[in-house]
């Protein structure tokens, strides 16, 4: 999606997207960043949160972070540095999508982007705060209205002097674009003008000429639905100017069900059990999930809170709300792991090659239809094998979650089964 093109991350950066629900962005960027770097998928909501994280899960990306908090009040990420990119996608009317939804257009009211102002402003603001030296930010809305746009973007320029707002329309190569608004009337909700754009910019002499960096998408030119991108570069220090000072700042430690690396003696039996390479593993509750380096490297430094006049010690994961670290891969019964679970079978092969089966495609198309099978049909010089396994079979797929009792059966959903079953046959044609 454009917003995310238009932020460019790239691998090993740390990613705040600010409004994150329901993640369509979210894993957008970690298709950019791979298996390295970070991106810390933020909501608001609690509820939501709980659709942002079976969404990313869905995605099997192991370099995003879940957390929950009000991104007005965002606390930073670890160490003395900020984010490498941050992405507002803020909310707002949404009558840019009037074309999918007229419901919208009939609700639409001009107090409704005046309302919203405030909430949109606040949130940029904050994302500048987070935003490391020379690192990137994005502001988008679904909105026309120059009042949450064009505006939200002056308001922004004229109270932050660290904030220099870019061209935006070089990354949107092949996308219809328009410039940003140099001018445009504030109305009432029955269309009466009373305040016009001029009158804002001549009293701080501000240069409106420059919002053409900004870009605005037409929903009718791109058969495509309205939007609103604007790109911004940190050039301030984001550290304090009176930097660290002794301040009693008491933070909760981590609660028991809060996600922690994995301890050495986990470390050492996953190892030898699964006879995988040593990862970055994480352990919340009964689950195990893996991240990235870059991961662990936020869990264990500092972070500087009270507005650069404190820092919290590390190894923790507070003041940071989180929900979810890195893609599920393994779950407990009793004392230790038991298998590869379904959103873990991308890294199995680095992670778990011992528990990998050699199968025949024909078997594996009677596990995905959902049948049982014999034992005897795994190719294997093991004699005694039980629990949860995983089958290898055409060498362009990942290996299928299977249990083996008395029969073998395929440990997946319906959906994950129906759609390794197409794949198969057209690899194949059987």
């Amino acid at each position: 999606m454009m917003p995310v093109l238009a932020l460019n991350p790239r691998p090993g950066e740390a990613v705040l997207d600010l409004c994150a629900s329901p993640g369509s962005k979210t894993t957008q960027i970690a298709e950019f960043l791979g298996t390295e770097g970070l991106i810390v998928a933020n909501e608001r909501s609690r509820k939501r949160c709980n659709l942002l994280t079976a969404n990313i899960q869905r995605h099997r990306s192991n370099a995003a972070i879940v957390v929950n908090h009000d991104g007005r009040h965002m606390p930073r990420l670890s160490g003395d540095f900020g984010y490498d990119a941050v992405l507002v996608d803020a909310p707002c009317t949404g009558s840019g999508t009037t074309r999918k939804n007229p419901e919208v257009w009939r609700q639409w009211r001009p107090s409704g982007g005046l309302g919203l102002q405030g909430l949109q402003f606040s949130l940029l603001n904050k994302a500048a705060d987070l935003t490391r030296l020379g690192g990137r930010i994005v502001y988008s809305t679904c909105s026309l209205d120059p009042v949450e746009n064009e505006e939200v973007v002056c308001r922004i320029l004229q109270s932050r002097p660290d904030l220099e707002l870019e061209e935006v329309g070089d990354y949107l190569p092949e996308v219809e674009i328009q410039d940003g608004l140099t001018s445009w009337p504030r109305i009432d909700d029955d269309l009466n003008i009373f305040q016009k754009m001029s009158d804002l910019s001549e009293e701080d002499e501000f240069d409106v000429s420059i919002l053409k960096r900004c870009k605005r998408v037409s929903g009718h030119k791109m058969n495509a639905g309205g939007f609103f991108i604007a790109l911004f570069r940190k050039q301030g220090e984001l550290s304090s100017k009176n930097g660290l000072q002794d301040v009693d700042i008491r933070v909760p430690e981590d609660g028991n069900q809060a996600s922690r690396p994995i301890d050495s003696i986990e470390s050492d039996w996953f190892s030898r059990e699964f006879g995988g390479s040593n990862v970055s593993l994480w352990r919340r509750g009964k689950k195990i999930s893996i991240g990235t380096a870059r991961m662990m490297e936020a869990w264990s430094r500092p972070t500087i809170v009270s507005g650069g006049r404190a820092s919290v010690e590390g190894e923790r994961w507070r003041p940071l709300r989180v929900m979810q670290v890195g893609c599920d891969v393994s779950e407990y019964r009793g004392s230790r792991p038991s298998r590869i679970v379904e959103s873990g079978v991308g890294f199995s092969r680095a992670l778990a090659p011992k528990k990998i089966l050699k199968m025949r495609d024909s078997d594996v198309v009677e596990l995905l239809e959902g049948n049982a099978i014999e034992v005897d049909s795994i190719q294997t010089e093991i004699t005694k094998i039980s629990g949860g396994w995983l089958a290898s079979y055409t060498n362009d797929f990942d290996p299928l979650p299977i249990w083996v009792g008395q029969k073998l059966t395929a440990m997946a959903s319906e959906h994950e089964r129906i759609c390794r079953l197409e794949f198969l046959r057209r690899a194949s044609d059987i």
